[in-house]
């Protein structure tokens, strides 16, 4: 996944545009849940849920699409319990390019 922000650097724009030609997807749409998860191993999950308000590449036809992300917070506490600092945040409003 990788959300695309406003860039002036024409380095971006052509790295955006090559990772948009070799993705299976790039749609546009607003976070509506998070949830968070844990397994059965006990391994923490992040749930993301997106409204697709525009699919701009690819082929996707559901409202909506979950994303999974490793680490997240205890079900329970709340409590930080596996985060990586390369993740994505989120938070319910958001609205993102992803690709």
């Amino acid at each position: 996944m990788f959300a695309a922000a406003d860039s002036d650097s024409d380095s971006d724009s052509k790295d955006i545009a090559q990772m948009t030609q070799t993705a299976d997807l790039v749609f546009q749409g607003k976070v509506t849940s998070i949830d968070y998860k844990t397994s059965e191993a006990g391994d923490p999950f992040t749930f993301v849920t997106y409204q697709v308000d525009k699919v701009i590449s690819g082929s996707y036809t559901d409202p909506t699409i979950t994303l999974r992300f490793n680490g997240g917070f205890m079900d329970a506490t709340h409590t930080l319990y596996s985060m990586s600092s390369e993740q994505p945040t989120f938070d319910v409003g958001d609205e993102d390019m992803l690709l």
